[in-house]
């Protein structure tokens, strides 16, 4: 039970009374690139180079993992998702209709029933064309999924003349396409990319190549590819190390031995090579923007030493940079990192072996003091005091709107029947006191209120992560 689901029940009733019955958002988490086989001159060896440059495509292109929808790919995809909710009911409709007119003479029960059906599906299809596009909530952010040709028969060779039918009927939000041709040693190509909310290409790549530095000379080429695909600014980083070293890009884990082409924001990145028994280095790169780099990085392998870890009392859990080693005493071959000591009742211990002068570690444990079991009685002592000042608070404004009602109507009979003025006062100023007294106390009591369902979340929560740890 988290804090913000404590306001809900402020706010969940006047949203659902004011809002609109059809809520219509996107669905969608991913954003599908299709690369099609590219088609080729006759010649047997162009049919195999078209499809290994499709291969190729497809491998090279495949390290962008996400794509950031700019303002018109956003206003084209809430009208996409208008059209194809339209399309859909539309569809329903046809079929309603159809049924209906094949009962119109033989079953006039369910006519009546497809008849409603048929209105209701009308009035919906009205509602869509209607929809507010600005409404449609879009995330802007996409993650990129890649088909093939062999994860899809209808990309083996996509023509111009159906590409817009294949990109709707396979939810294809791009196409790589075209074909490729080799004469002598010269490679021809003319690979575009379209887009199906646009219906266009938004890039064609007409070049001529040398087969000898062909590849090299189509990685340049594709950096348009790849800026149109991500949607935003871009550099890949490649990272190449001699031992089976774990490699760190911005303090964040990116694999081990090597890495390829991995899309970062242009600028200044750190790169870290470390790993067990080799020597941790750390490289400051600069990535300009639609750049490709290469870190070649040597990682030298450092002498490591057995570390006895001993503690008093002993069976107490070890962990050296978060992998568990056993029970007390146990031995750690390493001499840098982090242990961890945990034994249930006892304080929990942290230790560096960069630290350490001597080969073992001697841990007398204390005894932890504040136990888990505490800490949750003490939001429990917490909740019941403040529900208990909550329940001494909650009668007082009763009391007070009841001596407000009763003073207020003794001021009104003595006003009408012309009492005596120091009565009249007297009365008013003891109902004016009630008055402020019924607000104040009705404001403390809220308060009070407020306060101890915040301590009831403390006290479940404490519950929660208890429960979760005795798992």
């Amino acid at each position: 039970m988290k804090k913000e689901l404590l306001f809900l029940l402020f706010f969940s009733v006047p949203m659902i009374l004011f809002s609109e019955k059809l809520i219509i958002k996107d669905d969608a988490e991913n954003w599908t690139i299709g690369i099609s086989d590219l088609r080729t001159e006759s010649s047997d060896n162009d049919g195999f180079l078209g499809k290994t440059v499709s291969a190729y495509l497809y491998n090279k292109l495949s390290v962008c993992k996400n794509h950031l929808l700019s303002d018109t790919e956003i206003k084209n995809l809430k009208k996409r998702i208008i059209r194809q909710l339209s399309s859909e009911e539309n569809k329903k409709l046809h079929l309603k209709q159809s049924e209906y007119d094949k009962k119109y003479f033989t079953d006039n029960k369910n006519r009546k029933d497809l008849k409603n059906d048929i209105r209701d599906i009308r009035k919906l299809i009205k509602k869509i064309n209607k929809y507010d596009t600005e409404r449609i909530r879009i995330e802007k952010s996409k993650n990129i999924i890649f088909l093939s040709s062999a994860e899809n028969e209808k990309l083996e060779s996509v023509l111009k003349t159906d590409i817009s039918a294949i990109a709707s009927e396979n939810s294809l939000d791009y196409i790589i396409y075209g074909k490729v041709s080799m004469y002598d040693d010269v490679v021809f190509t003319d690979i575009s990319l379209y887009s199906r909310d646009e219906e266009r290409d938004l890039f064609t790549m007409s070049r001529a190549f040398e087969i000898k530095t062909f590849y090299n000379e189509l990685d340049e080429a594709l950096k348009m590819f790849f800026s149109i695909i991500l949607g935003r600014r871009w550099s890949a980083l490649s990272v190449k190390c001699s031992d089976d070293a774990d490699i760190y890009i911005d303090n964040k884990y990116a694999g081990s031995r090597t890495i390829s082409g991995k899309i970062l924001y242009p600028g200044n990145h750190s790169v870290k090579i470390t790993g067990t028994g080799i020597e941790e280095k750390t490289y400051s790169v600069f990535l300009e923007e639609n750049q490709y780099y290469t870190l070649s990085a040597d990682s030298e392998y450092e002498e490591e030493t057995l570390i006895a870890v001993n503690t008093f009392p002993d069976e107490a859990d070890i962990y050296y940079d978060s992998l568990w080693q056993g029970k007390s005493p146990v031995v750690v071959n390493s001499n840098k990192g982090e242990i961890f000591i945990r034994k249930e009742g006892y304080r929990e211990k942290r230790v560096l072996l960069e630290d350490l002068e001597d080969n073992s570690i001697d841990f007398n444990l204390s005894p932890e003091l504040f136990t888990r079991e505490d800490y949750l009685l003490s939001k429990r002592d917490n909740f019941y005091k403040n529900l208990s000042w909550f329940v001494l608070s909650a009668p007082v404004p009763f009391f007070l709107f009841t001596a407000l009602n009763d003073y207020n109507s003794s001021y009104n009979s003595a006003v009408s029947s012309g009492t005596n003025m120091s009565e009249i006062d007297r009365l008013e100023k003891i109902r004016n006191y009630c008055y402020y007294g019924y607000y104040g106390s009705l404001f403390i009591s809220i308060s009070l209120f407020v306060n101890m369902i915040f301590h009831l979340d403390d006290y479940i929560e404490a519950g929660d992560i208890l429960e979760q740890e005795m798992k």
